[in-house]
């Protein structure tokens, strides 16, 4: 294992943990920069490219942010996963690639199976109370189990991944199962859909046949009736409450860049001003609203519109598209191809999970997105004859 996969590897399975010091990124940062000093990286063309805009438009919301303190921290937190992109689409080849679906997938194992036992040892509590309790710093409310809906893909690809080894497919297969598991259990709705889609788009693409995608639909399906029967029909219970709670932050957010479309109104601003923002008087009665107190928007690309502006939102675009603009000139294994099919799917699943829940003030959003995007990015090499 080189440096640079080691520092992927520490800082992946470490970063959730309570540490009292940071270990993770302490070991990022060690192995990172041993790394540095003795690989030669081999950057996809345009891999550094797409991460400037975006390093800039955040430096910039620092000027018009009401809160120096509360920008700072997000910028400090999104600095691992600028790291974790570089090491990834810079350092890696195509055997420790294959390796971060290995990787994910006993991260999910871990963060998911530690969180499903916490619900089956405190069957009284509710899903709020199970989160806090888990201890995990990455997930502060319980749609966060998305985060293992979302990297689905991965440990799909494991499993058909050749040569089928017993322990990575059974580690895989495990994977899913807490996959499905978590979600039903934590009472997500979104981790249930993404799941769905996350785990659909990776069959379109790699089958490219309608009977082997309906039968894996229809397994999940099962699968998650078959869990939240387990667990009294709770999940059955969400999906017919009100779906209309998102539309008042939603609207908030877009009055607020109405108001500064070009520049925003800094980063973070959105806690601290969207209640000035929104009419509450003016809501339709059908519209559900919650009087509480949110921290973020519940839509990354509103919020980013909101705290960032225009320039803001064509950053984010250009960051989310670039590494798709590509498409492979030279012939690639069937390993790669799945790994590369895997990213995409997620890549999907991260886009429409953002558009109703996600924000760059939960932990691990940030981080995800960076990573498959340098997944992603990594493959591309392939074109280039580099990889």
């Amino acid at each position: 294992m080189n440096p640079a996969q080691a520092a992927v590897w520490f800082y992946l399975l470490t970063f959730a943990i309570p540490w009292p010091l940071d270990i993770g990124l302490m070991g990022l940062a060690g192995l990172g920069g041993w790394a540095a000093l003795s690989c030669s990286p081999q950057f996809p063309r345009g891999a550094l490219l797409a991460l400037l805009p975006w390093v800039l438009v955040i430096a910039c919301g620092h000027f018009f942010s009401p809160d120096p303190n509360r920008s700072i921290s997000l910028s400090l937190a999104l600095v691992p996963a600028s790291a974790i992109y570089l090491l990834i689409c810079g350092y890696l080849e195509r055997p420790q690639l294959l390796g971060l679906s290995l990787l994910l997938s006993l991260m999910i194992c871990l963060l998911g199976g530690w969180l499903l036992g916490i619900a089956l040892s405190h069957p009284k509590l509710t899903p709020s109370e199970w989160v806090l309790r888990s201890g995990l710093t990455a997930f502060r409310v319980p749609n966060d189990v998305v985060f293992f809906s979302i990297l689905l893909p991965f440990p799909l690809a494991l499993l058909k991944a050749p040569p089928r080894i017993f322990w990575p497919s059974a580690l895989a297969a495990v994977a899913c199962l807490i996959t499905l598991a978590v979600a039903v259990a934590y009472q997500s709705r979104l981790a249930i859909l993404t799941a769905g889609i996350s785990s659909t788009a990776f069959s379109l693409t790699l089958h490219r046949e309608a009977k082997p995608i309906l039968k894996m639909v229809a397994l999940l399906a099962l699968g998650v009736v078959l869990i939240d029967a387990a667990f009294g029909f709770k999940l059955l219970a969400k999906f017919q409450a009100s779906w209309t709670s998102r539309l008042p932050l939603w609207l908030a957010a877009w009055n607020m860049f109405l108001t500064s479309p070009w520049f925003g109104h800094g980063l973070g601003s959105y806690a601290l001003l969207y209640r000035d923002y929104l009419n509450w008087p003016s809501l339709p009665s059908w519209i559900a609203f919650d009087p509480r107190q949110s921290p973020w928007a519940h839509n990354l690309y509103l919020e980013v519109l909101a705290e960032l502006g225009v320039l803001g939102g064509i950053a984010l675009a250009f960051l989310l598209i670039s590494p798709l603009r590509k498409r492979p000139k030279h012939p690639s294994t069937p390993s790669i191809r799945g790994f590369a099919y895997a990213a995409k799917a997620a890549l999907l699943a991260f886009a429409l999970s953002a558009g109703l829940e996600l924000s760059l003030w939960r932990q691990w959003v940030g981080l995800i997105f960076l990573l498959i995007i340098g997944c992603i990015t990594a493959t591309n090499k392939s074109q280039e004859g580099s990889l």
